[in-house]
């Protein structure tokens, strides 16, 4: 048994009408999923399930979870389940794996970076700093336009890409370093 006290209002939930309401909601958002996104339609339909199927909570481990690739390949416009005009935020992640990730993509950039977050009115804007490596023979200028398209193509997101000679970004241990929020300082 659960008691909820909000003001002077108190509401006793039972452990069934929570597992009843927790079962309901969560039909309702199978339901939405698979009626709105083919990328959940066919998650479901590969694993032989229909959101009908979900009867008790224990039938959730039925369904398909959504993996890294899934997110990898379709985050963030592929998963939507409203129209785009109904969209009100978009959830980006620093994302420093997935950046690594297209920074060791691009021959002639190592894997030295350095993500900065700030503000420019009311948009947080990225700028990644990138050490080319010693031995890279291309253009500054075609090394930073393919690194910004792959990020833009792979992550959905538009970051500004400096790149730097060999030794001149800071060295660290940890991703947590990597990462500079800087929108409570420059605002």
């Amino acid at each position: 048994m659960q008691v909820s006290v909000t003001g002077e209002l108190a509401i006793l939930v039972l452990p069934d009408e929570i597992r009843s309401l927790q079962t309901e909601c969560l039909e309702s958002t199978l339901q939405r999923v698979y009626r709105n996104s083919p990328v959940y339609r066919q998650k479901f339909d590969n694993h032989g399930v229909r959101p009908e199927d979900l009867r008790c909570l224990g039938d959730l481990s039925h369904f398909p979870f959504t993996t890294e690739a899934d997110l990898r390949n379709n985050y963030p416009f592929g998963l939507f389940c409203v129209p785009m005009e109904q969209v009100v935020r978009i959830h980006a992640s620093n994302g420093t794996t997935a950046i690594e990730e297209q920074i060791l993509s691009v021959a002639g950039l190592s894997p030295h970076y350095l993500i900065e977050v700030h503000k420019s009115g009311y948009l947080d804007v990225v700028t990644l700093s990138v050490e080319r490596r010693g031995d890279a023979s291309q253009n500054t200028g075609c090394l930073r336009t393919e690194l910004e398209r792959k990020i833009k193509s792979m992550l959905g997101i538009s970051a500004k890409v400096r790149i730097s000679n060999v030794g001149e970004l800071p060295r660290s241990e940890g991703k947590a370093i990597r990462v500079v929020d800087r929108r409570g300082i420059d605002s």
